[in-house]
């Protein structure tokens, strides 16, 4: 059931990526994010041609050109709109849903696929474990779940809050962003929700995710990589 919270978070999110839709590519590449980079570094060496990849958060497709280069077929799902439609600029042929992944997935419910992606997504989720389950459940048998998290980190300026506002101060146009909230996880916590969802840990890396804000605040991601259990 999705209740009032989720909902919020979800218009917040909606309209927080459209407005930067027209601008994200350059936006992403001032502000260093690098994560989807460093998903495909790590992955880069388990793809094999005709492997099905679903990327849960695709927004503008930056990681798009590695998997498709590697003979994937890639599909992918975002909660904006305007996001997917820069994304479909890219790749006109590109398999594209909007969705809320806190609502599953139901227009993918007969599907599973070998890599299963969910980067930059996690922190703005208001069940972590519930969606971790649903990425789970649309891996195959033996296929490959990566995703990354916000760490909490305790005398970090931004981090060291397990939840605050991800655009406080700009963006006023759209009041709703003002309830659009990021959540940090600690490891261990993250490490036994993959645990309970079927899933062995292979991987895990710490890194700079990005800068934020004028002021340059880094801002720091675990990735984790895992094998479906069955």
């Amino acid at each position: 059931m999705i209740n009032d919270n989720n909902k919020q978070q979800a218009n917040g999110a909606s309209a927080y990526y459209d407005l930067l839709a027209s601008q994200y590519d350059e936006a992403t590449k001032a502000y260093k994010w690098i994560a989807p980079e460093r998903v495909n570094t790590l992955l880069l060496p388990h793809l094999k041609p005709g492997n099905s990849v679903l990327d849960v958060g695709i927004g503008t497709a930056l990681s798009t050109a590695a998997f498709l280069k590697a003979g994937c077929h890639v599909c992918g799902v975002d909660i904006s709109h305007k996001m997917l439609d820069k994304a479909r600029e890219k790749y006109p042929a590109l398999e594209l849903y909007q969705g809320n992944i806190e609502e599953g997935l139901p227009f993918l419910s007969s599907r599973s696929f070998d890599i299963v992606l969910g980067v930059g997504i996690l922190e703005f989720v208001t069940n972590i474990e519930k969606v971790i389950g649903i990425l789970s459940e649309k891996t195959k048998s033996d296929g490959l779940m990566c995703f990354t998290f916000e760490e909490f980190i305790a005398q970090h300026e931004i981090q060291g809050m397990k939840v605050s506002v991800t655009a406080k101060g700009v963006l006023e146009n759209a009041p709703e962003i003002n309830h659009f909230m990021t959540a940090r996880y600690e490891y261990q916590e993250v490490k036994s929700m993959i645990e309970s969802a079927s899933l062995s840990l292979l991987e895990h890396q710490h890194f700079m995710a990005y800068e934020k804000s004028k002021e340059r605040i880094p801002i720091y991601y675990t990735m984790m990589l895992a094998r479906k259990l069955f």
